[in-house]
């Protein structure tokens, strides 16, 4: 798993943009779970390369948790620098080209059964041994509950309790690849 992430993040410590946008696309091809990558590798392309003067040390400001306009400017800065800065959208468009005309391939070669077993399986899986299922625990909660009561409505509630115990994962992620792939990119992934 890490060989197919290695390239990726060697051709963008290198500064070759596209070609880590097609080896990321190469990379979530061949197995899903990089795409969440993808916002750290925008990130660290989105960032101006840091000269001696930036590195100096000065008093680091706490995150403006507390100033909801400091917040917003904030989300607005990543904002554009992510979407309409010219490096992070030709990372985008080189793994999402990549990405969907692999997959195109895939379907001219294989048929169907490559689009529902590469991609729209991992939406709709109820398997909660999969060693990369998020929701593995929910599920297996999920049908314990369903063989014990006959109440379809407990394991909903339950199904979406799983989803909304994403949020802290999405935070991390989100954190990490604003917070520190732009500093140093391996902390980010």
């Amino acid at each position: 798993s890490a060989g197919k992430v290695a390239p990726s993040h060697a051709s963008a410590t290198s500064g070759q943009v596209v070609l880590t946008g097609i080896a990321h696309g190469v990379a979530i091809h061949s197995k899903l779970y990089p795409i969440i990558y993808s916002l750290s590798y925008m990130a660290y392309f989105a960032t101006p390369p840091r000269t001696p003067s930036h590195t100096t040390t000065a008093k680091t400001k706490s995150f403006p948790w507390t100033s909801p306009v400091k917040l917003l400017r904030l989300a607005r800065l990543w904002f554009i620098r992510l979407f309409l800065s010219p490096l992070p959208i030709l990372f985008l468009v080189s793994f999402g080209l990549t990405f969907v005309v692999l997959t195109w391939l895939a379907v001219y070669f294989y048929g169907e059964i490559a689009l529902q077993e590469g991609l729209i399986y991992h939406f709709s899986r109820v398997d909660h041994r999969h060693n990369y299922s998020m929701y593995w625990y929910w599920i297996y909660l999920a049908r314990a509950r369903i063989l014990s009561t006959t109440a379809g409505a407990a394991s909903s509630s339950l199904a979406l309790l799983g989803r909304f115990l994403l949020l802290p994962q999405a935070f991390l992620l989100a954190y990490s690849s604003l917070g520190m792939a732009p500093i140093q990119n391996q902390l980010g992934l």
